[in-house]
């Protein structure tokens, strides 16, 4: 182990001396460049974050205060300055001094005969700002524009623009599932991508699904990111980026209301405390809806929701190089819970299980929701940051600084029928630190950029679940040691007792140092590599066993790249990278599953080109994976010695072959063509023995919940009617394929398809639109359990996507 740590040092330090090494051996060749810095903000004076800015032969973007600079051969110089919703700049440059440019928003010309391709995109894939299109990575970004003009509001609307990734809830708030190319999310589990906001991690999947708001951008870079993005980002990193504060007062009010009387309201306040010195930003939205489903038993909506959440940011100019910046953000959630349907009895597809429970296949949408109890869950987290920023010398430093405290519970039916038999409830709570330090090169121009760091967190994560039995003498429902399996096959009377079946910590303590570097060894040859380390020093206090088992375990990550740009309009690109998610410990061994569960693996390759075309109005982006998995992680429910109990366990070995396109095409004028399609095939290679059960049988079936393809088409419009009164439409058609629910493969969800549009008008004070979401009211299951795996005596039971959703939405600005 000393000598890992000893390697990752060397070669990180390495990284840095290298790079020092760069800057003398370049310095008669800098001296001759001349530096020129600026910053770029809009008309009302605010920073413009992620705009580009050219040469002929150097493209570099601004930073997060609107900041850039860039090396050039001689003065004067002429830079083209771009970014989406305004118009294309060029600037002559005269002189080396800081100097502040405005770019003006754009306004539609009816008159206006030529066609202009799309404004360069921008992202922070590599944790600076750069070309989206210079990048060699597979990533999808979306600027606040875009962010607004989809409707982009949480995951569940992200996720169908991004191919090859699938994100569903289920069961109640704080259940997610997102799958990254083959790769899935698992419950109780880490998520297979590091959620990363304002550069802060926030590890915990929990609370992945919370509303998006008042956001700048959101991106997702697929691939194995733990150099860049930290822990456990096996499958990629979701980036998301909110709104800074600015030194320009400003002001907004959202409003909005759809079917199942949801309405909501969010307002957001941002300006200078102290001009040019301290500014503040705070935003808030609230969100209540009676729900759009029917529970048959209790006459009243299952999926009713009430969700509030707030962020407070503010941001301290320390001096021209160094600033500070603190976030606290809360949100709370209160919503309906365990809303499963099951085949009704004497419908047309009712028959009769192995154990008398009735069938409903995954095409059967005659499902019934008719339990006995109104399922209820509560999520509510807190999460502090505090960011600093600044220069030292030629290095760039970063230290990040974070606390999270999530509350997860829930309880309803667990017979999911109109009859008091069985309940279940489950208690999460989730308390994470982390401490970040980054060193940075500074100058992006530089034949080498680089980046090293250390990362410390400490994560506890509580579990307690119950599965309890309705008892005729208490008439309450009581905790009972005997719930077996089938529920159908329980005789005799309950044992009842006041213990938990499940009730553990698990506690993480993680050391990890990483680097990365740029290098270009031509002006169109760049080659990267980095390297991450993890120690997870894990142990868990278990309350049932009254046992403290505690493990270790460390994991080298290495990611490599190479990239050739044939022409400006050109780039193909290859990448290998490792990828790691750590195991942990279940409550006890079961039948399936182990009393630990281990590490996941993957090594990675990757083929890609990204491509413009036709004076950028045809932009085609594309790239195949192969991907190796060791102990690919999965879930399952059991039954212990105290009754009903949930865990992971491992395949040995797992594969995931496939492809991704993504393309925009400036049809007219007035109309974009947008479009993506993404196929996995993942399968399980190697099953191996967990618990007492031997998945050999499984070997060659689908991994569960991975979509065999995802495909996504849109048209989208701007029309002007004036210089300052837009009509803005955008209509599309998400389609995923066959889903296996488990590893038997016994169980497909089929391939089905959604149709959402969004119709409005915008000025620049005012919005205002009208949206549709699953239009065609395509019906659905998000999660699926056939009776076999559950055990229910409700039979097969499936989550329902949502029906066709109608609403309207409205933004003021003063």
């Amino acid at each position: 182990m000393i000598k890992k740590i000893i390697s990752v040092i060397t070669i990180l330090s390495s990284i840095a001396v290298f790079a020092q090494a760069q800057d003398v051996e370049k310095s008669t060749s800098i001296s001759t460049k001349i530096k020129v810095k600026g910053k770029i903000i809009a008309t009302d004076k605010s920073q413009i974050i992620g705009a580009i800015i050219q040469t002929q032969n150097k493209t570099v973007a601004t930073d997060e205060n609107g900041d850039f600079q860039i090396y050039v051969d001689t003065l004067p110089v002429t830079l083209k300055v771009s970014y989406l919703g305004f118009v294309n700049k060029e600037i002559v440059v005269e002189n080396a001094n800081m100097a502040t440019y405005t770019l003006e928003e754009e306004t539609k010309n009816l008159s206006e005969v030529v066609v202009k391709g799309f404004v360069n995109s921008n992202t922070e894939a590599r944790r600076r700002a750069e070309s989206l299109q210079e990048t060699p990575e597979s990533v999808t970004s979306f600027t606040k524009e875009e962010i607004q003009a989809k409707g982009i509001t949480n995951l569940v609307n992200f996720a169908p623009y991004v191919p090859n990734i699938n994100f569903t809830t289920s069961q109640n708030a704080g259940t997610n599932f997102m799958i990254v190319r083959g790769i899935p999310q698992i419950r109780n589990g880490e998520s297979p991508v590091a959620v990363v906001i304002d550069g802060v991690t926030v590890q915990d999947p929990n609370i992945m699904n919370r509303e998006l708001y008042d956001i700048s951008m959101i991106e997702m870079v697929k691939g194995p990111q733990g150099a860049l993005y930290g822990k456990n980002a096996i499958g990629g990193a979701l980036n998301i980026i909110t709104e800074s504060p600015s030194n320009v007062q400003k002001n907004r009010i959202d409003m909005g209301y759809s079917k199942g009387n949801m309405y909501k309201i969010g307002v957001m306040s941002s300006g200078a405390v102290v001009a040019d010195k301290l500014f503040y930003r705070v935003s808030a939205n609230f969100k209540q809806g009676d729900g759009v489903f029917k529970n048959e038993t209790l006459n009243i909506a299952p999926d009713y929701m009430r969700d509030i959440s707030a962020r407070a940011q503010l941001k301290y100019v320390i001096s021209d190089t160094w600033t500070a910046t603190a976030t606290a953000q809360y949100f709370k959630t209160q919503a309906g819970a365990v809303y499963y349907a099951h085949a009704k009895a004497g419908s047309p597809t009712y028959t009769s299980g192995p154990f008398g429970q009735p069938i409903l296949k995954p095409n059967d949408f005659s499902g019934v929701i008719d339990s006995d109890i109104l399922g209820q869950s509560n999520l509510s987290n807190a999460f502090t940051t505090l960011k600093i920023v600044g220069n030292l010398n030629k290095v760039r430093f970063q230290s990040v600084s974070a606390y999270s405290n999530s509350n997860i519970s829930y309880f309803g039916d667990l017979d999911f029928q109109k009859i008091q038999f069985y309940k279940q409830q489950q208690n999460n709570i989730n308390q994470i630190f982390n401490q970040e330090f980054r060193l940075m090169s500074q100058n992006p121009n530089a034949r080498l950029t680089w980046s090293v760091g250390a990362f410390f967190q400490s994560l506890n994560k509580s579990l307690s679940l119950d599965a309890l039995i309705y008892d005729d003498i208490t008439q309450s429902y009581q905790k009972a040691s005997n719930f077996g399996v089938p529920f159908s096959t329980l005789t005799g009377a309950p044992t009842i007792n006041q213990q938990s079946a499940t009730d553990f910590t698990n506690t993480y303590n993680t050391l990890a140092l990483f680097g990365f570097s740029d290098f270009k060894i031509t002006e169109k040859l760049t080659a990267s590599a980095g390297l991450r380390f993890d120690y997870d020093m894990i142990s868990q206090k278990n309350k049932l066993s009254n046992t403290n088992p505690s493990t270790t375990n460390a994991q080298l990550q290495p990611k490599l790249s190479l990239s050739y740009k044939f022409a400006p309009e050109f780039m193909l690109y290859a990448n290998y990278g490792l990828g790691y998610r750590s195991g942990g410990y279940n409550q006890e061994k079961s039948a399936v599953y182990d009393a630990f569960y281990k590490a996941e693996t993957s090594n990675n390759y990757e083929l890609g080109f990204k491509t413009t075309a036709l004076k950028n109005r045809l932009i085609f982006n594309a790239a195949a994976f192969y991907i190796d998995l060791a102990n690919q992680q999965q879930y399952a429910a059991s039954f212990g010695s105290k009754g009903l109990i949930i865990g992971n366990y491992n395949y040995d070995k797992s594969r995931s072959i496939g492809f991704e396109a993504e393309i925009k095409c400036r049809a007219s004028k007035y109309l974009d063509i947008l479009g993506s399609v993404g196929y996995t095939e993942a399968k399980i290679v190697k099953g191996g023995l967990s618990g007492s059960t031997d998945r050999k049988a499984f070997e060659g079936n689908y991994i569960p919940f991975v979509p065999r393809y995802t495909y996504n088409i849109g048209l989208q419009s701007v029309v002007p009617v004036s210089k300052s009164f837009n009509l803005t439409g955008l209509i599309s058609y998400t389609s995923k394929g066959q889903i296996a629910w488990h590893d038997n493969n016994e169980d497909f969800n089929p391939t089905y398809g959604l149709v959402d549009a969004k119709i409005g008008v915008a000025t620049k004070t005012f919005e205002f639109g009208v949206f549709g979401n699953n239009i065609l009211n395509q019906k659905y299951y998000t999660e699926w359990f056939s009776a076999s795996i559950s055990g229910s005596s409700a039979g097969d039971i499936g989550w329902y996507g949502l029906p066709s959703i109608f609403g309207a939405n409205a933004s003021f600005k003063f």
